[in-house]
């Protein structure tokens, strides 16, 4: 019943799905690719507050409370992702409300990872935050390997500075004192993760600095 109201969309690398403050009037489910979902502050500094993948959907807020757009989304590599407009949902949520059961689920998901996100950037300082997003990152799209923990998923100094609130020069600097200590290797923007106990220390160490 919800796949006959859908329709596919392809979007390209880098390409805009909607913007923050737009009206919204559909929301999305990822069929294949990457979603970044991103907000603008002041001088046009992009803040990452998260990576969406297949399987994932997102855009369902304004559906749900009539607002604008909290955030901005854009294709990180070439999405397909099927659409269902506003009209269709309150159509499949009336008919059958064990959708808004699974909705829901997904919803305290989203509030409870950004309900950490926000402890984070309150508790933890830059080199906290960076293991921290290291450890996400390990734990959605980890495979392990001989050498350790590979991220399959490309990760640029820009997109982890704007996922940890930090600047690229600082984030560049952090990540060649992990390489160097032997807690991670680099090819290019490709990560694999050698020692995640010590990134799960140096979190724990950083939130115990802050909270003491």
């Amino acid at each position: 019943m919800i796949a006959e109201r859908l329709k596919l969309r392809v979007f390209e690398a880098g390409e805009r799905i909607f913007e923050q403050g737009e009206r919204g009037d559909a929301m999305f489910i990822i069929r294949s690719g990457r979603v970044k979902i991103y907000s603008r502050g002041e001088g046009g500094k992009e803040l990452t507050l998260n990576v969406y993948e297949e399987g994932d959907f997102f855009g369902e807020f304004s559906l749900i409370d009539g607002e604008p757009r909290s955030a901005s989304a854009a294709a990180v590599e070439r999405t397909e992702a099927l659409v269902l407009q506003h009209q269709d949902l309150i159509s499949l949520l009336g008919d059958h409300p064990e959708i808004a059961i699974s909705l829901m689920r997904g919803l305290v998901a989203r509030l409870r990872y950004t309900t950490e996100y926000a402890e984070d950037l309150a508790f933890l300082s830059v080199n906290g935050r960076v293991a921290s997003k290291l450890l996400e990152l390990m734990e959605r799209h980890g495979v392990q390997s001989d050498e350790g923990v590979a991220i399959e998923v490309t990760v640029t100094i820009p997109q982890l500075a704007g996922m940890a609130v930090a600047p690229p020069e600082i984030v560049q600097r952090i990540l060649d004192f992990y390489e160097l200590g032997g807690v991670l290797v680099r090819d290019g923007d490709r990560l694999t993760v050698l020692d995640p106990a010590t990134l799960r220390e140096r979190v724990e160490m950083y939130r115990r600095r802050q909270l003491a």
